[in-house]
């Protein structure tokens, strides 16, 4: 029992240690007061204690910190009395034994070994193997159909092994298809084996078409939504294939056609679609080089406006007139090498430096000749 005064008194005088909270077994607090009994924290927070707990009375002290719990008187010590005990045999002859009084009202009833019956230990149900004889026409056709879909859409169906069969194989073929969840994880909670074991269940699960192939990290697509069928993809599925193999290689290329076809349509539109990301990108690169040259025009309007920079000259074109008397003067040849072939008509004073398209400033030069002069005078 807890008292009040005395968590007053250590509250006021020993409280910047905590020791009131070791005594009201607020171990945690008390581990904080002393941690931070360098500071100023712990002592005024063991003042403002002190207060409560001196205006708290002592019903609301012991609610709070002995859980309501008050001294119960000790019970009178009663004298022992005899007990009447009752023990059964298996003979029901058995005489009984006397005791004064009476006290076990439930008869305790012992057997002897030989007369005990072993309980019965319950097992599993066995697994009903499927007949093909008893499925109707209707169902023998949803099951070819499956089968022809399965193999043309699954490399790994078909490849399974009766003898490496697992133990768990039905169990769990059971459990997936009963919660329709084809996880390794999910088999290894409820089947208590190991990562890899389950991952091979499932693989052989996948060979027998009752799940999907392997999906990276989500579960696998249950591919078996009725309990009903599950005997017949564990146990009837290559029996039926053998004799409906005619029927389901035909299906089979029927759903492998239309496949690829499928696949060929996916692809031209994957390929139609980056035509036209690449269409509108090179719009964009259009257009940013236009919006670039028209910011330069108007840059270059500005600076000349200002009187920055000098409006560009543009050059005119030579009047036939002075191309035919320059074309006579020189004879049509190269004035340099005398060539006939690629003629061009050439400012000997360059137009950039101030020459006027004239006949006196204008000369017959090959392409080569013309290239060697570039923008030099002569």
């Amino acid at each position: 029992m807890k008292s009040r005064p005395v968590a007053v008194l250590l509250s006021l005088f020993l409280g910047f240690v905590g020791i009131q909270k070791f005594y009201l077994r607020q171990t945690w607090f008390g581990v904080m007061y002393v941690l931070l009994s360098f500071t100023f924290v712990p002592f005024i927070a063991s003042l403002l204690e002190a207060l409560v707990y001196a205006c708290m009375s002592d019903k609301e002290f012991d609610e709070r910190f002995n859980k309501g719990k008050t001294e119960c008187p000790k019970p009178e010590k009663q004298a022992k009395e005899p007990i009447k005990i009752q023990i059964r045999f298996g003979n029901n002859d058995a005489p009984e034994i006397p005791k004064e009084k009476e006290a076990v009202t439930a008869p305790v009833e012992v057997e002897s070994d030989a007369n005990k019956t072993p309980a019965p230990v319950q097992e599993s149900p066995a697994p009903v193997k499927f007949d093909a004889n008893k499925i109707d026409k209707e169902t023998s056709d949803r099951y070819i159909s499956e089968i022809a879909r399965k193999s043309s859409l699954q490399s790994y169906f078909m490849n399974y092994s009766d003898e490496d069969k697992d133990d768990f194989l039905f169990d769990a073929a059971k459990l997936v298809v009963e919660n329709q969840n084809g996880s390794a994880s999910f088999l290894l909670q409820k089947l208590s084996i190991g990562y890899n074991r389950a991952g091979k269940i499932l693989d052989e699960l996948e060979g027998r078409g009752i799940v999907g192939a392997f999906n990276g990290s989500k579960p696998r697509d249950v591919l078996v939504s009725d309990e009903s069928d599950l005997n017949f993809w564990l146990f009837g599925l290559e029996a039926f294939a053998k004799a409906h193999k005619e029927e389901i290689d035909s299906q089979s290329a029927v759903y492998k056609a239309e496949r690829l076809k499928q696949e060929a349509e996916r692809l031209k539109q994957e390929k139609e679609k980056e035509e036209q990301e690449e269409k509108e990108r090179i719009k964009q690169q259009i257009l940013e080089k236009r919006k670039k040259r028209e910011l330069r025009k108007a840059a270059i309007e500005e600076l000349t406006k200002d009187g920055v920079i000098e409006a560009p000259k543009h050059r005119e074109p030579i009047p036939q007139e002075i191309k035919d008397i320059v074309w006579n003067r020189d004879g049509g040849r190269c004035v340099i090498c005398g060539s006939r072939e690629n003629l061009e008509f050439d400012h000997i004073i360059p137009f950039s430096k101030g020459g006027a398209t004239t006949v006196r400033n204008l000369q017959l030069l090959c392409q080569e000749c013309n290239r060697k002069k570039s923008n030099h005078i002569g």
